[in-house]
């Protein structure tokens, strides 16, 4: 059973129980008592606050007539909070719901002789019990010590008291809204494989129990009836041999690695490669012949306290490394070096019989962008000769044709000399927006397979079976999979389940596994039958942790631009939602150029927004890819112009239709380019009433010449355009030069180890917004780069985000106060 809501950690506020009437919760439910005789706690007398650990509470939902599992499976029921003594000690459990419909401060006083011990969310509280409840439903257990006493009776009186009392409710009934616990605590499918023949699936799983605890584990299931085959936690990534019973995999001591074959016909294990220095990565031919392993050395030795900045790459905070290759012959142990470290090789991919090796490297080349370039090489093992193929700067990935003639490549549209760009020529198309290109290897040239397709290309996979390829695509603000025929030069969108596509694993046969993800829907993992593309559920490890959560509905939202494009959107609600009331309303919108898929959760969680009584308004403005390659190429060069118009516009539409929505109370929240948006729609109008910006760019000229990927993000966003050419972009547009312009409360937010955007962009702005005399605030994490992933971090994050809503869209600044008092 898992756990329903995340242990929040609480700060104390001091009031008394006499500033309000005392609120006392006549019905709970209850626990036993269970017997402590002959156990450990009898040893020594309890105290009060003491543990006695008769089973687990983490993860415990108590409800009504529910059993517990590992104790005799007895049932909560509805009890008064009273308890009679027997012979032996005894251990019982009160359990109740808290209620809160915005931020609320409590006290809770325990009246009478038992010693106790309280939880809440799964959290043990110290006495006092002086807590804060953000918006959503909190469970609260007492663990009561009942002493030896035939017969004697033991009242306990829990006593509450809230500022304000209407905020608090009590409840008996375990279902509620997205909670923390529903973002952060749910089981993640982080890899997937699946086996050659289609009957196993590899599933790479974690979860986040609380800020301490965290499990990861492999599961093996069969994909015919979703039976766990194998187990382990000690095994964390694998490829198939193609008998389908063999696998390979690492493991690594005192930094040596060992690469080992696990046969599951009789559960053998043996090593194939022992104890390698500065392991990288491995790759191995379809027909397991051959294996391609590097190694990996840093390219600035530690220790001067000094360094040379040669390429611009170099100014980055992390350390480079430089890779050699070795193949590795599975039947006969030779190993055979590839290349050498100096020759600064990124990949080595075999062939499918494993006698050809594709080499990569990416040298820089400053005087065009994105100013590296990917050198692809053909090295023939028979007589290690290397020949040259190509050079494109926008490429993606590579991957061989099953007969080995072939090469599927994944690059920007204007790859090979703009074959798969449809635009007019002075019309730079925006090359984040992948497609896929075909390489012959005796013809020497490429071929633009999608130039006509809309969606950008995120993987794809040729089946030796069916001869077609299946492509993982951005299909609008949705992730698909699309299968293509080469017969009928055809592509066809295959029903999957669920709106985002989140990963997908083919088999050499017919049969492909996949996890997906929708609004309101966490992730299920489903097996596809590739020839009749049908399929079917395979696990859902969430069910049971979701079963009490209360989701409310969304809807599309579509309008027609003054700019004649058709802009994209969606709304969440609320669970209960009432169309007769006025809610508060979150925009959001794209960073980087990638559409806000309709996925579950994630980073900016819309579900989670919604539960805490917003709508959520989603808009997919122009200059996002999934939406063909006129729509995404407007990202470049236009740094807000259009895409902030197209924000507007859609709010003011969706105002005119949507009369539910208070339109004194709407906030926009974006982060990286989007948190660029929401700085320049601040300098633009005076819309919304609350902005939050998560590591936004203020100044295009810093973030060009600071961040680490600043050039090269600017190499697609800002194509051909330079703080020395263009002043209209890199001064005009940047929201710091316009700062003066913003008058909507705006909050910062910003990992102080971001270098992507460092924070000094929200330094900058932070300091001229606080000398121009405007509300702002700045939030800093420590330790946290461009996204803030550390469990507490996160959650304090999550709360500080919702506490600057609420403060100016719900006319509550409780929760800021108490985060961020005054000094």
């Amino acid at each position: 059973m898992r756990q329903l809501l995340f242990p929040l950690i609480f700060l104390l506020i001091t009031f008394s129980l006499s500033s309000a009437e005392p609120l006392t919760p006549e019905e709970w439910l209850r626990l036993g008592p269970f017997s402590l005789k002959g156990s450990e706690q009898t040893l020594k007398t309890p105290t009060q606050g003491a543990e006695f650990s008769f089973f687990s509470l983490r993860g415990s939902v108590p409800a009504e007539e529910k059993p517990v599992s590992g104790i005799g499976s007895p049932l909560w029921h509805k009890s008064p909070p009273r308890f009679t003594g027997a012979e032996e000690p005894q251990a019982a459990y009160l359990a109740l719901y808290l209620e809160a419909d915005r931020w609320v401060c409590t006290e809770m006083k325990l009246e009478g002789e038992l010693s106790t011990t309280v939880y809440l969310d799964g959290q043990r509280l110290s006495s006092p019990y002086k807590f804060s409840l953000p918006t959503g439903k909190h469970s609260l257990i007492i663990e009561a010590f009942i002493p030896a006493g035939k017969g004697k009776e033991y009242p306990l009186k829990p006593l509450f008291s809230t500022k304000p009392a209407e905020g608090l409710r009590f409840s008996l009934d375990p279902k509620g809204p997205v909670g923390f616990a529903q973002v952060l605590n749910l089981v993640r499918v982080n890899g997937l494989e699946l086996s050659p023949d289609g009957r196993m699936a590899v599933l790479f799983l974690s979860q986040s129990l609380d800020g301490k605890n965290s499990r990861h584990w492999m599961e093996i299931l069969s994909t015919d009836d979703g039976r766990i085959l194998f187990n382990t936690s000690e095994i964390h990534d694998i490829t198939w041999f193609p008998d389908s019973r063999r696998f390979l995999y690492t493991s690594t001591e005192k930094d040596l690695t060992s690469l080992i074959v696990h046969d599951l016909g009789d559960n053998s294990r043996r090593e194939i490669l022992t104890d390698v220095a500065d392991f990288g990565s491995f790759q191995l031919s379809e027909d397991g012949s051959l294996l391609v392993y590097s190694v990996m050395e840093k390219k600035e030795p530690k220790g001067k306290g000094y360094k040379q900045i040669q390429d611009v790459e170099d100014r980055a905070q992390f350390p480079r490394f430089r890779s050699s290759f070795i193949a590795l012959n599975i039947s006969t142990g030779l190993r055979t070096p590839l290349t050498s470290s100096q020759e600064e090789f990124d990949m080595a991919l075999p062939s499918p019989k494993g006698d050809k090796i594709l080499l990569l490297k990416t040298p820089y080349v400053y005087d065009r962008r994105p100013y590296t370039n990917k050198e692809v090489f053909l090295l023939n093992l028979a007589d290690m000769k290397r020949e040259h193929l190509f050079s494109q700067p926008f490429l993606s990935s590579l991957s061989w044709s099953p007969d080995g003639k072939s090469l599927l490549v994944i690059a920007g549209p204007s790859s090979f000399d703009n074959i798969g760009n449809p635009l007019p020529k002075e019309r730079i198309p925006n090359d984040y927006d992948q497609q896929l290109f075909l390489y012959s290897l005796s013809e020497k040239k490429a071929k633009a397979l999608t130039k006509d397709f809309n969606p950008s290309v995120g993987s794809a996979f040729w089946s030796p079976r069916l001869g077609d390829l299946f492509l993982s695509v951005t299909d609008q603000d949705q992730s698909k999979l699309y299968r293509y025929s080469f017969q009928k030069a055809l592509f066809q969108k295959l029903n999957t389940i669920d709106d985002s596509l989140e990963a997908f694993s083919p088999s050499r046969n017919d049969r492909a596994v996949y996890t997906s993800s929708g609004i309101n829907r966490p992730e299920r993992v489903f097996v596809l039958d590739l020839k009749r593309g049908v399929s079917r559920l395979l696990k859902d490890y969430n069910q049971e942790f979701f079963q009490n959560t209360l989701f409310g509905s969304s809807e599309d939202f579509v309008f027609q631009a003054e700019s004649g494009r058709t802009v994209d959107g969606y709304l969440v609600f609320p669970p209960h939602f009432d169309a007769s009331k006025k809610y508060p309303l979150i925009v959001n919108y794209y960073g980087g150029t990638t559409p806000v898929s309709k996925v579950y959760g994630g980073r900016y969680p819309k579900e989670w927004y919604a539960a805490n009584g917003y709508v959520v308004y989603v808009v997919q403005p122009s200059g996002t890819v999934g939406y063909g390659k006129e729509f995404s190429s407007t990202h470049v060069n236009d740094w807000g112009e259009v895409t902030g118009a197209e924000i507007l516009e859609g709010v003011e539409k969706l105002l005119k239709s949507k009369p539910y929505i208070d339109p004194k109370r709407i906030g926009a929240i974006g982060a990286s380019y989007g948190g660029f948006m929401t700085l320049s729609l601040g300098t633009r109008s005076d819309r919304f009433a609350a902005l939050i910006s998560h590591a936004g760019i203020s100044t295009l000229s810093s973030y060009w010449g600071v961040g680490d990927w600043g050039y090269t993000y600017s190499a697609v966003a800002t194509a051909d355009s330079f703080p020395w050419n263009r002043p209209d972009i890199y001064v005009q547009k940047s929201p710091l030069f316009n700062a003066q312009k913003i008058t909507t409360p705006l909050l910062l937010l910003h990992g102080d180890k971001d270098n992507n955007v460092p924070p000094g962009e929200s330094y900058q702005m932070f300091t001229a917004l606080k000398l121009l005399g405007k509300e702002v605030a700045l939030v800093t994490f420590d330790g946290q780069q461009h996204w803030i992933l550390e469990y507490d971090k996160r959650v304090q994050w999550m709360k500080t985000i919702m506490a600057w809503f609420d403060r100016f869209l719900k006319d509550q600044p409780e929760a800021w106060q108490e985060l961020y008092p005054q000094k």
